[in-house]
């Protein structure tokens, strides 16, 4: 059932980018969404699960979450970056450079491949131009700037990806939310070589909640969680506990059945209000 939940929202809007017309301001990845009162700032770091063994290729240990942060700052590097920079990752351990790797792979294939599939029939000549048309999307200017910690505290956003997808998959909706006031957290969670249960997901989504509320730019007290496909359907099992960690929660594209036993209507990315 996971398998069919896919990461397509980010992508749609690539793609219909993508399909314009050619004109000048095609250089620059710009959907027409309103620009808030900051920049979208982005920050990169690894985290390691210190209760949690990993293995993969010939690392083992902690596991490790690549972790992106987008946040909102006044001022960033002048460095403009591209979509390509979204999938790098500097000084990295050795041991972790096949696992990152493995991330990066499986999810540029399946961007290449719903590339073919959504503009055109799979066996079409589209095919054998996805690679160049991924390349295309590559080189497109992003908003998001390296940065410094932003100073103030701002409410938090806790993003899961689809299966199969990856930290930035929605990284239009992270630029977005940073430019007015939010910081936007997304990782690798269970993915690439297991899936595990809803039980093992808590696991990863509290901890990551974890490192979100002691973020010293972080409001503690205002914590969200937005989650596409298979990401949905794993706040929604994290969130139905007791403590109902999070203030509220979005579901983007999912379904509601297997472990979920109330009535809601709210599918699709409706806001959950506690």
């Amino acid at each position: 059932m996971k398998k069919r939940l896919l990461p397509a929202l980010a992508l749609l809007l690539f793609i219909a980018y993508a399909c314009q017309p050619d004109q000048e301001s095609k250089s620059q990845l710009d959907v027409g969404i309103e620009r808030g009162n900051f920049k979208p700032g982005m920050i990169d770091t690894i985290l390691f699960h210190p209760t949690e063994p990993y293995s993969f290729g010939e690392y083992s240990g902690p596991k490790p979450f690549f972790v992106k942060i987008w946040v909102p700052v006044r001022t960033t590097s002048e460095k403009s970056l591209t979509y390509s920079d979204l999938f790098k990752f500097e000084d990295l351990d050795p041991k972790l450079i096949p696992l990152y790797d493995t991330l990066n792979k499986g999810y540029i294939g399946y961007v290449r491949h719903r590339l073919t599939k959504t503009i055109g029939d799979e066996d079409s000549t589209l095919k054998s131009k996805s690679e160049q048309m991924f390349d295309q999307l590559s080189r497109l200017t992003i908003r998001s700037r390296y940065t410094e910690k932003p100073e103030g505290k701002f409410p938090v956003i806790v993003y899961h990806h689809g299966y199969g997808g990856w930290s930035h998959e929605n990284f239009l909706f992270a630029e977005y939310m940073a430019a007015n006031g939010f910081v936007v957290i997304g990782t690798n969670y269970e993915w690439p070589n297991h899936e595990g249960g809803w039980d093992e997901g808590k696991s990863d989504l509290k901890y990551i909640l974890n490192f979100a509320k002691h973020l010293p730019y972080a409001d503690s007290t205002q914590v969200f969680a937005v989650g596409h496909s298979w990401g949905a359907q794993s706040v929604l099992y994290y969130d139905s506990a007791p403590a109902q960690p999070f203030q509220s929660t979005i579901a983007l594209h999912t379904t509601m059945r297997d472990r979920f036993h109330w009535t809601l209507s709210l599918s699709g990315g409706r806001l959950f209000q506690k």
